[in-house]
């Protein structure tokens, strides 16, 4: 069963409430999407920004102790967790009658991926360049709390889609049975020679921030930014550059040379 309906749904004004409260920051708050957590941006009078994550209830202070492990590894494309007014990067709120952990992040400046009409090779290039530099510094974290049964690692998705975790018309059955069975003959006897690290294995269209560029040709075409580690996992390192290809294929005229940029950066 679905867990998304216990998300958080903490108005805009108690967010800013608690920003005040816990970390010190007079701000107004706005929402931003979030899957499990309620995010906002803080804006604070003298021009600077924050985000407030209220977490969803299931994830608990080891998940996030691990998340700002992993993003403090990963290199200045990531945010970094804020102190509170009591000295600790987690606090603990209860809100609806539900206890929520409370965090504050750095904000980074870019514009989402999924807003950027124009994805030059140079972009896609510059996605999996990111990502590979984001890797290299999360090789050197570990933490039990990713070592995980996760519905989203790539290494569990034979055994999720066998559940009938799917499309239910006979045309998507056929097709994700075809892709499993491509998978059982060329992917699964190689399994256990994949190199293994903890990995961020989310970057999706809205977790990708890009900008950069003087110019009407270059602007917009470099990743500047990678967020959230919600999905952090211990697992095959390919699989990076496989969630963040399967994303930036979409709506491509060349699905094979936009995913062939991503590998190559």
């Amino acid at each position: 069963m679905s867990l998304l309906h216990l998300k958080p749904s903490l108005p805009a004004a108690a967010a800013a409430g608690l920003a005040r409260r816990l970390f010190g920051v007079e701000t107004t708050a706005t929402p931003l999407p979030g899957e499990r957590d309620q995010n906002f941006r803080l804006d604070a009078a003298d021009g600077r920004r924050f985000v407030l994550k209220l977490a969803h209830p299931a994830d608990d202070e080891a998940l996030i102790e691990a998340q700002h492990r992993a993003m403090a590894a990963a290199g200045p494309l990531c945010p970094r967790p804020l102190a509170s007014l009591a000295g600790a990067h987690v606090e603990a709120v209860e809100a609806g009658g539900t206890r929520h952990l409370v965090r504050l992040l750095t904000w980074i400046d870019g514009t989402p991926l999924g807003d950027v009409a124009r994805r030059a090779p140079a972009l896609l290039r510059s996605l999996g360049r990111a990502l590979g530099e984001v890797d290299r510094g999360l090789a050197g974290v570990d933490h039990p709390a990713l070592h995980r049964e996760f519905s989203w690692d790539l290494a569990l998705a034979p055994a999720v889609l066998a559940r009938g975790d799917g499309p239910g018309d006979a045309e998507g059955r056929a097709f994700i049975a075809h892709a499993l069975a491509l998978h059982a003959a060329h992917v699964a006897p190689l399994a256990a020679t994949l190199r293994r690290q903890v990995i961020h294995n989310d970057a999706n269209d809205h977790n990708v921030l890009v900008g950069g560029g003087a110019d009407v040709f270059t602007r917009g075409q470099q990743v500047v930014g990678l967020l959230d580690f919600g999905d952090s996992v211990w697992s095959a390192r390919v699989h990076e550059v496989a969630v963040a290809a399967a994303y930036a294929l979409l709506g491509q005229d060349d699905p094979l040379a936009a995913l062939a940029e991503v590998a190559g950066g």
